[in-house]
Order: C-alpha cells, then sequence, then structure tokens
C-alpha cells in the first residue's frame, strides 16, 4: 500500500499534511446532533479537507497526487477504527472552484475503500 503524508494533529483535532509539491492540507471533522422522534440523541459526524492558503483559482492545473488519496483514506480509515459504528457525511466546501473535484475524488476514495482498492 502506498504510504501517506505525514501527518499533524492540531489542538482542535484537525489534521494537516504537506504535499511534496508543497501544497498544506487540512482535513477536519465536525459533529452536530440530531434528535429521532423519541427524543433520543444521534451524533452525526462530518468530514471535509481543503488546500491551505491562496492559489490559482483558474483551471486545474495539477496532476493526481496519488499520496493525498493514500492520505485521506488512511484518516478515514482511522476514524473508523476509533468510530466502529458511527455516521460520517462528507460535506464539500464551495468556496473555490475545486469542490466539484475534491466531491470526485472523495467520491473515488470512499468506493476504492468499499471495494478493497485503495492502495491503488
Amino acid at each position: 500500500m502506498l504510504r501517506h503524508y505525514n501527518l499533524t494533529r492540531t489542538e482542535q483535532g484537525s489534521y494537516l499534511f504537506t504535499t511534496d509539491a508543497g501544497c498544506e492540507y487540512t482535513a477536519f471533522f465536525t459533529s452536530y446532533q440530531i434528535f429521532d422522534e423519541a427524543g433520543n440523541s444521534h451524533t452525526i459526524y462530518n468530514f471535509g479537507f481543503d488546500r491551505n492558503g491562496t492559489f490559482d483559482g483558474g483551471e486545474f492545473q495539477h496532476s493526481f497526487d496519488r499520496k493525498i488519496k493514500a492520505t485521506i483514506v488512511y484518516i478515514i480509515k482511522e476514524f473508523f477504527r476509533k468510530n466502529d459504528s458511527k455516521v460520517m457525511v462528507y460535506f464539500c466546501y464551495p468556496d473555490d472552484k475545486y469542490a466539484r473535484h475534491r466531491s470526485n475524488a472523495i467520491s473515488k476514495f470512499i468506493d476504492d475503500l468499499a471495494t478493497g482498492k485503495e492502495g491503488e
């Protein structure tokens, strides 16, 4: 399996990593409570990741970095290792022109996890 990037855990619980190309990313989880008809509370976890800093918002210029995939997959696997029967929702922030790229990437990562292809 491909090695993931080195991770730094922040005080807020986010993960930071820097790619070989020098791009810094943040991966994070947030949570909120929902209540069912009986008043029982259920925790829903959101996962997101984004490239930090300012960058050219023009055409997508970067090639696919398999170590980013390996890093995101590692973080998600660790989440479920620690939270076996929890629910996680991916939310793609539309603040830049890369939201669609991140959404497509995370969909592929999850599909690969489900089919055992996460190392490809």
